[in-house]
């Protein structure tokens, strides 16, 4: 009898699958997300980064839905900026999601940030129509996220909707039936283009299929005001919406993530979490689980939150189509984050006032401070500051003021005719990104031009200095009467507060005018240039000078770093030749230590044990004795490199010198888990073999 009813619950359950696979399939109704069956549905989801941890995926989603998560978004790339997630390996992902019984939203994360409307028309496009049968089939399950955080400038409002509208219809045209989502512009945080434009999306799409996505970070979740003015302002608009990703903590800036928990619950809202592990640099503190292990035995203090909260997964949560809840044992309410240090910016960059070049035509003309782009506008926060050159430094504080505008104005105008190029050398002292972008006021009616339309912003990573050039020539309008030449700068991402330094302007310069005395500028000098994670130890935080590892017990250890963290390019190591550090073992075990360093868009490893005097051969082990502490040489340009392309031999050249993405010091203990502290001091990249 018990097998007649397990059967007959198997077949009608098999029925009903088939005939949602040849219906709506997962869809938007009004501002609500319908499961096959017409049930409402709501996100209580993890974000998956498969991409980059593609061994991980399988486990992650078991262990996610074992928790009560209810739907996962999953990292994928279209190998434009990360290896290319395959036909198979899609497959194989939805085939997991519809085992675990979660809604699986698919994104691509290679146009992060990008303004270009080519990497979603063509690019992202290709991807999606490569796969589209695939998509189709497995419509109950599979929502089309186009592109992770593309058009990370704000305020292009239009330039969002076009592209988008421009895409839904040609993916439409091209057959493919799934819902589809599209992030929110300003890198998932501008809520005005979503609230101003949502409706015309909505309506360019013949199925009426569209779901909205915000990122909440450090930006729209600074404060409970910034957040709830937002998010009921979207709310109002009667769409399909629901927040894709969202932190505790972004770019050193807090983010008000109980009350976002708080009004989801309270408005029926979705959401998906930032992210289950493995997460680089400063941002390790939004791993969800352990990024040693990638277990849900192991779960960090912001994964306890996310599942184990009164408003979290396990207490909220409801399967679609069969709408269960989580059955098992549930864990004690957790109110809040605990248990994670937040991590210290980089601080090895020199801020000093000195600077080793000269300024250029900044002395040439009297500047202030503005607004925006308004002369008129005075700012009562930012202030300027003379450089050793005579260039300017920008003390600003965008969370309390925005949109400083370094500028200059002249009534009679300035005679630009000739000039094709302006070029500026940029020192940004913020451990994240700005952007700087041109505005022309010409003529009589001061007409305004911003001439990298249509991406004006030019990003400066993260304590970096750059030269950037903005195309005044591309205007293609008369500018011998130029009355105003403004600056203006707004964050890329999380917080800004610190100067931002106008080091040297000039007009029609080379790209490589500056570059020995900008490699300098950027040259790492120490440890606490970059900041440190620890993916296989216990290790946390970056002590000053040095990076401590403490290893408990694992047979593998280590540190490493992502050198211009989230921005899709590594640092420019092309005039360095060495890189140089004391690797001091405090245990009582002999353990080895290589550097690895990846680089370029495929990340290349490479691997060296380095050699322990000036213009000595580099070892095939570097093997230190327990209390034994010994100065290393990594030479750049050497052919003493293990490498895939030949066999992991020691033998083989560093190639993409410059897009070093990561560096990372590997301590291993030839197969033998051992306990102990290692040391990295005197770290340090040099110009020279000496």
């Amino acid at each position: 009898m018990e097998f007649i009813k397990i059967f007959l619950l198997l077949f009608l359950s098999l029925i009903n699958f088939s005939s949602n696979q040849k219906g709506k399939g997962i869809h938007v109704s009004g501002n609500k997300l319908l499961d096959g069956n017409g049930e409402e549905f709501i996100f209580r989801g993890v974000n998956l980064p498969h991409a980059w941890f593609t061994d991980k995926t399988e486990l992650s989603i078991k262990d996610i839905s074992s928790l009560g998560a209810n739907s996962a978004r999953i990292v994928l790339a279209s190998g434009d900026l990360y290896p290319k997630t395959s036909y198979d390996e899609l497959e194989k992902i939805i085939n997991w999601c519809e085992k675990y019984e979660l809604i699986c939203v698919l994104e691509l994360h290679d146009f992060t940030g990008s303004d270009d409307p080519n990497d979603i028309i063509e690019k992202a496009l290709n991807y999606w129509n490569e796969v589209k049968d695939l998509l189709n089939d497995h419509k109950d399950y599979i929502i089309v996220n186009i592109a992770n955080e593309w058009e990370g400038s704000w305020d292009k409002g239009s330039l969002w909707s076009d592209t988008y509208i421009s895409a839904i219809k040609d993916m439409r045209d091209n057959g493919i039936e799934n819902s589809i989502m599209i992030d929110a512009s300003g890198y998932g945080q501008e809520t005005g283009p979503i609230i101003n434009d949502a409706k015309k999306i909505l309506e360019a799409d013949q199925n009426k299929n569209i779901i909205f996505s915000y990122h909440v970070y450090s930006v729209l979740g600074k404060d409970d005001n910034s957040l709830k003015t937002g998010l009921d302002g979207l709310k109002n608009t009667g769409v399909c919406w629901i927040v894709g990703e969202f932190g505790w903590w972004q770019n050193g800036g807090d983010v008000v993530y109980k009350t976002l928990t708080d009004y989801c619950n309270k408005n029926n809202i979705g959401w998906i979490a930032w992210s289950w592990a493995g997460n680089g640099g400063i941002d390790r503190v939004l791993d969800l689980a352990s990024p040693r292990t990638f277990s849900k035995d192991d779960l960090t203090g912001w994964g306890e939150y996310i599942f184990y909260s009164e408003y979290g997964i396990q207490r909220t949560a409801k399967l679609a189509y069969t709408y269960k809840s989580y059955n098992g044992e549930k864990h004690e309410i957790v109110d809040e984050v605990t248990g994670i240090d937040i991590p210290d910016s980089p601080s090895g960059k020199n801020t000093s006032l000195e600077v080793p070049m000269d300024a250029g035509e900044l002395i040439n003309y009297e500047w202030k401070f503005g607004i925006n782009g308004d002369a008129d506008a005075e700012p009562t926060v930012s202030t300027m500051e003379k450089l050793s050159n005579g260039g300017i430094r920008a003390n600003i504080d965008l969370s309390a003021e925005n949109y400083p505008t370094l500028l200059v104005f002249k009534e009679k105008g300035y005679d630009l005719s000739s000039i094709s190029n302006i070029n500026l050398i940029i020192r940004n002292n913020n451990a994240n990104a700005v952007q700087i972008d041109l505005i022309l006021k010409a003529g009589s009616t001061f007409k305004w031009y911003e001439p990298n339309k249509p991406t004006p912003y030019i990003d400066i990573p993260g304590m970096m200095t750059q030269m950037i050039t903005f195309n005044i020539e591309a205007v293609g309008e008369d500018l011998s009467d130029v009355k105003q030449i403004s600056f203006r700068i707004q964050p890329s991402s999380g917080k800004i507060g610190n100067p931002v330094d106008f080091c040297h302007m000039g007009f029609d310069e080379s790209e490589d005018s500056f570059s020995e005395e900008i490699a300098e500028m950027n040259r790492p000098k120490s440890a606490d240039y970059f900041t440190w994670a620890y993916p296989d130890n216990s290790a946390t935080g970056t002590p000053p000078e040095s990076v401590k590892v403490e290893n408990e017990g694992n047979i593998y250890g280590g540190c490493q770093t992502e050198t211009r963290p989230g921005l899709g390019i590594g640092l420019d190591f092309t005039n360095y030749k060495m890189i140089k550090a004391t690797l001091t073992n405090k245990g009582d075990s002999p353990v080895h230590c290589n550097i690895i360093v990846k680089t370029g868009n495929g990340w290349r490893w490479a691997e060296s044990a380095g050699a322990t005097k000036l213009g000595g051969e580099e070892n095939q082990e570097q093997i230190i004795d327990g209390g034994e502490s010994v100065d290393v040489y990594y030479y750049l340009l050497h052919s003493f490199w293990k490498t895939q392309n030949v066999n992991w031999k020691y033998e083989d050249k560093l190639v993409d010198l410059d897009d070093v993405r990561a560096i990372e010091f590997k301590i291993y203990n030839g197969g033998e888990a051992a306990k102990g502290v290692f040391e990295i001091s005197n770290f340090e990249v040099l110009v020279n073999e000496k």
